[in-house]
């Protein structure tokens, strides 16, 4: 393709971090193949959205934003509308049915196809029918892939793929299919890759981190992986996040307690406190056995920063299973949770299990429990109070140039809040201050920077 004729194309990317990855390998591909990525929907010849299918509320927001983009195609402002990811994967059936305006659909395994099927919308396919791909989620990233759009000081890497679980209330593995390891030289490279283009902070993400290895006999665990990414020059801080705790063992304490850039910073979904909703839920813990996973964390790292999610109103929690849900809270002191009031979703056990909690029963829970997190976690921050901290500065307030945000270790990208500080100097992102914390919220730290 001359420069002249290399079609642009527009990426829109909803859902988790899984799918920002998916995405920038997605532009990595396309820039590879001769396509120039553009910077807005309106004027590209092909835009691109990466869906989530996780639940309700993200389902709607896939479909709010692909009948804008097809809106934007009706009215000759970009050629062709391409769906990619979870929901096209969960009911490529139902997208086709409800939106016959779309040109092409790629399941969640199939990105690596994306250059070809975008050839193909824009050239016209031969027999008529729309270039789709949407297999059995099964691609392994066994071979490294060019990336595009991960920058700054900060990435995220994905060290697997898929799900065994069978979480009662997950769709994932409807939507990602089994568990997959990447092998440990991908990974590897990748980060070593990420590094020598100046990211210092690497964010691991998976559907199980913790279960890394375990789909290879013999094959390097979580802990070796550690060890391996610890050596790669230029990372800084390397963080864990989706640690199931059943598989949270004293060799990886170890492992995160003696490395030099693994943050001692566990994000470990543990869903409930009820050992009857637990036991519902299809998940393996029991609150005995959460308890002690936290202590023992502690007591090797003292220092930890916990997070976790819980899901309320899950089919038959009651007035009392959520009274032990609030008491496991106020036991674990974490520093920061997520809430999700239960979706019900099709094709997962749950959604045929009674009684179903009516939505203002779990609305109401989920906004208790909030509440109740939000008390803990602001008296978690105040041991900050009058402490000075590294911040990583990401961006000036736009609201008051005085002031910049950024964060530190204990704090990970997009979901744990910042630290907010009254600046000496400019800035750029990636530069490393010293902030004396003055005010501390449940989400937020606010301070001076320090000469």
């Amino acid at each position: 393709m001359g420069a002249r004729t290399r079609p642009s194309v527009y990426i829109e990317t909803l859902g988790c971090a899984k799918n920002t990855v998916d995405s920038e390998y997605m532009a990595g591909l396309l820039a590879r193949s001769g396509f120039r990525l553009a910077e807005r929907a309106a004027g590209a010849d092909v835009a691109v959205l990466e869906t989530c299918g996780f639940i309700g509320p993200a389902r709607q927001e896939s479909q709010e934003a692909l009948e804008e983009l097809l809106e934007l195609k009706q009215r000759g402002r970009t050629r062709a509308v391409v769906v990619a990811g979870c929901l096209v994967q969960r009911d490529p059936v139902g997208l086709r049915r409800l939106y016959p305006g779309v040109d092409a659909l790629l399941g969640s395994g199939d990105f690596p196809q994306v250059a070809e099927v975008l050839r193909q919308v824009l050239e016209g396919h031969r027999d008529g029918e729309p270039p789709d791909r949407v297999g059995v989620p099964s691609y392994r990233y066994d071979a490294p892939l060019p990336r595009l759009g991960a920058g700054g000081f900060s990435a995220y890497v994905k060290i697997s793929e898929g799900c065994d679980h069978g979480c009662a209330f997950c769709a994932i593995p409807l939507m990602r299919g089994r568990f997959r390891s990447r092998p440990a030289e991908v990974i590897e490279r990748e980060v070593a890759e990420l590094a020598q283009a100046g990211v210092r902070e690497i964010n691991l993400i998976a559907q199980d981190s913790t279960a890394y290895g375990l789909d290879h006999p013999g094959g390097p665990r979580l802990p070796e992986l550690l060890r391996r990414l610890d050596r790669v020059d230029g990372v800084e801080w390397l963080r864990l996040h989706y640690a199931y705790p059943t598989l949270v063992d004293e060799r990886l304490l170890e492992v995160m307690a003696e490395s030099r850039h693994i943050l001692h910073y566990l994000d470990m979904p543990l869903q409930h406190g009820s050992d009857a909703v637990l036991q519902a839920m299809r998940r393996p813990e029991r609150r005995p056995l959460i308890e002690e996973k936290v202590q023992r964390i502690r007591r090797t790292m003292p220092d930890a920063i916990l997070r976790s999610t819980f899901i309320v109103g899950f089919p038959g929690e009651g007035r009392a299973q959520f009274e032990e849900l609030l008491d496991l809270l106020r036991s674990l002191e974490l520093d920061r949770v997520g809430f999700f009031a239960y979706s019900r979703e099709p094709g997962t056990p749950a959604a045929d299990l009674h009684p179903q909690v009516p939505e203002r029963v779990k609305e109401s829970r989920l906004r208790r429990a909030e509440a109740l997190q939000a008390r803990i976690g602001e008296r978690r921050q105040r041991r900050f109070l009058g402490r000075t901290l590294e911040v990583w500065v990401e961006a000036q307030d736009p609201d008051d140039p005085r002031y910049w945000v950024g964060r530190w270790w204990g704090q990970a990208p997009e979901v744990d809040g910042n630290v907010v500080f009254a600046g000496l100097r400019p800035h750029r992102p990636g530069d490393r201050v010293r902030v004396r914390i003055e005010r501390a919220e449940a989400a937020d730290l606010m301070g001076s920077e320090l000469p």
